[in-house]
């Protein structure tokens, strides 16, 4: 399945039941005053700054022992493999473009896992959007293809989140894409 797939498939299935309880805010306007020239004309869009931590919740949506929890866990795992994994909520996509194209320039801005080994995962979330992207650094892709970064985000992050429980949603996800770099990941987990 390639990527473009991927990316309507998780949109698609990101509906408005995704977060119910902000639905009634659901937006898709660019609010940027910078021009990004890889858009198309006239399209504007933020990129935001690199995160400091491996969690970075702006929404406050998860709890804050379960940031801390993962961010904890996140900078363990970098310390023992040298894979980065970031973890970065967003109220909503600053941009126009499609969430693969916005997600994949912010993740390469970032610099996201070793620059020689390009051997990062960047798990975005953008909460009135209801919609989420996974991006996968190319030293990754073996570890974690198209295919299984759906699973993940259908059978592990998503449930929960229609549920409205955002720490076990960033739990879920988080542990199912640490266990699929170190080749254990098996996706039992039913919706």
């Amino acid at each position: 399945m390639n990527i473009m797939k991927l990316a309507a498939i998780t949109l698609a299935f990101l509906s408005a039941a995704f977060l119910p309880s902000l639905h009634a805010q659901t937006t898709n306007q660019a609010t940027s005053t910078t021009t990004n020239t890889a858009n198309t004309a006239n399209a504007a869009e933020i990129i935001p700054p690199a995160p400091k931590e491996h969690f970075n919740d702006y929404t406050h949506v998860a709890s804050t022992a379960t940031a801390s929890e993962l961010n904890r866990q996140l900078a363990q795992f970098e310390h023992e493999t040298s894979n980065q994994i970031i973890v970065a909520v967003y109220p909503k996509m600053q941009s126009t473009s499609s969430i693969k194209d916005y997600t994949l320039r912010v993740a390469n801005s970032w610099g996201v896992g070793q620059k020689d080994k390009n051997n990062g995962v960047t798990l975005f979330v953008f909460v009135q959007d209801h919609a989420l992207y996974i991006q996968v650094g190319y030293g990754l892709e073996r570890a974690l293809p198209d295919a299984l970064v759906k699973r993940i985000i259908d059978n592990e992050i998503t449930p929960y989140f229609h549920k409205g429980d955002f720490d076990s949603g960033f739990r879920a996800g988080v542990t199912a894409i640490l266990q699929a770099i170190k080749g254990e990941y098996q996706g039992t987990r039913s919706s």
